[in-house]
């Protein structure tokens, strides 16, 4: 697609009551069939215990613009006519590039609980117009999907928990909670991770890790002409995984890797009809002039 963008935002900053207030607003417009756009961005910052509590929150606005690299990205198996496979039976079928649109309340905080030792969170609350999801589509041959936009009321709750606990061995952790007040096909409710990176006399670095994404409702049409209906619901089941990195810098110009992936060999549907990949591993050479 050819589509021009236009931003604008002006906006000032001050200081009253201990607060520190950044505002502006946002202009933006869209060459496509995008309503012109005007919304204000608003942040409050206030420092409550001096290098240990900042608290801050206001309005903001997001966006992100989908294109065939950022859809694929999320799911390798879209049906883009030209793109990543043959179009059979005669259909010409692409996909609609659209933008997502974020509009939210938040509050969020971060506390310094020790030396090396910190917390952050989120709770924000907004509409999102344009939300991309995907719906399956069977042809009769093979199972491709299309992106499908809705517009939603979101709730998001983030958690990160980052801690080093000497030169050696430090912990770092990050939750992720979502509620919409609608369906939506193929994003998880919860996802959380950790990892504990291991420092080796500075050279070898090995990083455990381990990651949970929870259950994702799926909607999948059996027309030849496909259509947003959810004709077929299924749901999911949730997925565990366990990784383990290793990170060889032999010289600043020559460096070694080797990935573990999925060492659980899990093998759920991570999309309906495409199972993951169970145990794999990946290894690397690294050199630099």
């Amino acid at each position: 697609k050819s589509v021009q963008s236009f931003h604008f935002s002006p906006s000032t900053s001050l200081t009253k009551y201990g607060i520190d207030f950044d505002l502006g607003i946002e202009f933006h417009y869209l060459s496509d069939d995008t309503p012109f756009e005007i919304f204000p961005q608003i942040r409050a910052t206030k420092e409550l215990v001096k290098d240990v509590l900042l608290v801050f929150g206001g309005l903001r606005h997001s966006e992100q613009r989908h294109t065939l690299k950022s859809l694929s990205d999320e799911n390798p198996y879209i049906h883009s006519y030209g793109t990543n496979q043959t179009i059979l039976g005669g259909n010409v079928v692409t996909q609609d590039l659209k933008t997502t649109d974020t509009d939210e309340l938040y509050v969020a905080m971060r506390n310094v609980l020790g030396k090396g030792e910190v917390f952050e969170g989120s709770v924000a609350y907004g509409t999102v117009q344009n939300l991309a999801h995907f719906v399956g589509v069977a042809n009769g041959t093979y199972n491709r999907f299309l992106v499908d936009y809705i517009d939603v009321k979101q709730l998001h709750v983030n958690a990160s928990y980052d801690r080093k606990i000497n030169n050696i061995i430090s912990v770092k952790a990050n939750a992720d909670y979502y509620n919409w007040d609608k369906e939506v096909y193929y994003k998880p409710n919860f996802t959380c991770d950790i990892s504990t990176p291991v420092n080796l006399r500075d050279k070898i670095k090995v990083i455990p890790s381990l990651s949970y994404i929870g259950k994702r409702k799926t909607n999948s049409s059996f027309d030849s002409e496909p259509v947003f209906l959810p004709m077929i619901v299924e749901e999911l089941p949730s997925q565990f995984h366990m990784n383990l990195g290793v990170y060889y810098n032999y010289t600043q110009n020559i460096s070694a890797y080797l990935q573990l992936n999925n060492l659980s060999n899990s093998k759920q549907d991570m999309w309906i009809g495409y199972r993951e990949v169970g145990f794999n591993g990946l290894f690397g050479l690294n050199y630099s002039f």
